[in-house]
């Protein structure tokens, strides 16, 4: 067990590689030469309580957290020039049209509801960025990745503990590429769905085309309003919002089976919306860790937990940005091509690529990442580490639903993997990242 800790555990927690700031690091090293290791564990209980409340509403607590908040924000800057940037390369690769009267590109804010004894995620949803958390309503139709089915009683998110226990906590900004289309060729193209899946399903039992589609519409609307309240506005359909949610449909946001009973019907509409609704050309994921995540990242670093290939634990992953690219036939040609488009950007320092896709069975037992798949690329713009994801919107859906990819389901595998770290150690770094701690319920 450590006793003390040395300017390098400082540097691979705390340095240039996420905090540009060096004071955060001279906080941490003042009060540790005050208060040794040992000092701490020896404390009693009541002393070690009175010295947490007395840490959290210090100076220092307000100077470590007060720093770490300006340099987010200039990292979120950041960020957003370098989606612009890869934006440019995939216009220049014709990823996306170069035409920029062809396509918009829609901001959201993506927002995750919790339980707050659990800190387990109930849903996800992307709403519009100017809303403040406390307007924020879940509903159905914004949210993703969730057993719908469970998570809304009587029409209202809850979890286990009832909907006063959901807290909602921003995580990310997403901007989507689409091609431009007025809602009268939306309409077109969930009519087109609508007419093909009629045809194959009703094809022998009933003869008029118009008929077949009059009584899908009709029946498959219905079936989706019991979920959707939107769908239907004073009694007409609203055939955007059936177009976004045949997009989610298509892209498996959602398990149709929680709102279409029929398998067969489920199976025929799902490759007549693959045929008449595009996904977006990119999605593009910019995230800034949360304070709980931080706070993990940089224990497991001052401790040096390593990671299953052996190497030390370094916390360099403050910022990311996730590009999300349509499924290919081709392979994954294109997401090898934006990777190496990447390696010839002026001003950026490109590390050595993490491929998670060509990986061998073997090395994915031993690693211990099943499934998953997807390119990382550390990126250094001046003395800051940016983590690139490059990935399609399988292998994004597939890390967010498939059981141990989950981010929830992470974070609660660095939550146990502190366990070895004393106690009034991570009550010190809790008190001054601003963190509650312990993070979950102990009956969790």
């Amino acid at each position: 067990m450590k006793t003390h800790f040395t300017r390098k555990d400082y540097e691979r927690a705390l340095g240039s590689g996420s905090y540009r700031d060096r004071i955060i690091m001279e906080i941490f090293r003042s009060f540790f030469k005050r208060y040794t290791i040992q000092n701490l564990l020896n404390m009693r209980e009541s002393k070690l309580d009175a010295l947490v409340r007395k840490l959290s509403e210090s100076e220092e607590a307000r100077v470590v957290q007060d720093t770490i908040a300006e340099e987010v924000k200039e990292g979120e800057k950041t960020l957003f020039h370098i989606s612009n940037t890869l934006f440019t390369q995939l216009q220049k690769l014709r990823m996306a049209p170069s035409d920029k009267n062809k396509i918009y590109d829609k901001p959201y804010q993506e927002v995750w509801a919790y339980c707050d004894t659990s800190r387990k995620r109930i849903a996800k949803g992307l709403f519009d960025p100017s809303l403040p958390l406390e307007n924020i309503f879940f509903t159905p139709e914004n949210t993703f990745y969730s057993d719908l089915s469970r998570a809304y009683r009587e029409g209202r998110l809850a979890c286990e503990h009832g909907s006063r226990d959901i807290k909602l906590e921003r995580v990310a900004t997403s901007y989507v590429l689409r091609d431009i289309a007025s809602d009268e060729k939306l309409e077109g193209r969930v009519r087109q769905a609508l007419q093909g899946t009629a045809d194959r399903f009703y094809g022998r039992s009933i003869k008029s085309r118009e008929k077949r589609y009059e009584t899908m519409e009709h029946e498959l609307i219905d079936e989706l309003y019991e979920m959707f309240k939107s769908l239907k506005t004073t009694g007409r359909i609203n055939y955007p919002k059936i177009y976004k949610i045949f997009e989610w449909m298509e892209r498996e946001n959602y398990d149709c089976s929680q709102f279409i009973g029929n398998p067969e019907l489920r199976g025929i509409l799902r490759e007549e919306i693959k045929k008449s609704v595009p996904l977006p050309y990119t999605v593009t994921r910019l995230r800034v860790k949360q304070k709980e995540s931080s706070f993990i990242k940089v224990l497991r670093a001052m401790y040096n937990l390593k990671d299953k290939n052996g190497e030390d634990k370094k916390f360099r992953d403050l910022y990311g940005i996730r590009v999300v690219l349509p499924d290919a036939d081709d392979g994954f040609k294109n997401l090898y091509a934006l990777d190496k488009a990447v390696r010839d950007i002026v001003g950026w320092e490109v590390e050595k690529l993490e491929d998670f896709i060509n990986i061998k069975d073997k090395e994915r037992k031993e690693r211990g990442i099943n499934d998953y798949r997807s390119l990382h690329i550390p990126i250094r713009i001046g003395d800051v580490y940016y983590e690139l994801q490059i990935r399609t919107h399988k292998m994004d859906r597939d890390a967010e639903k498939k059981p141990g990819q989950s981010e929830d389901e992470k974070l609660m595998r660095q939550v146990d993997s502190l366990k070895e770290i004393p106690e009034p150690v991570k009550r010190i770094f809790a008190a001054m990242f601003g963190v509650r701690y312990p993070l979950y319920s102990s009956s969790n």
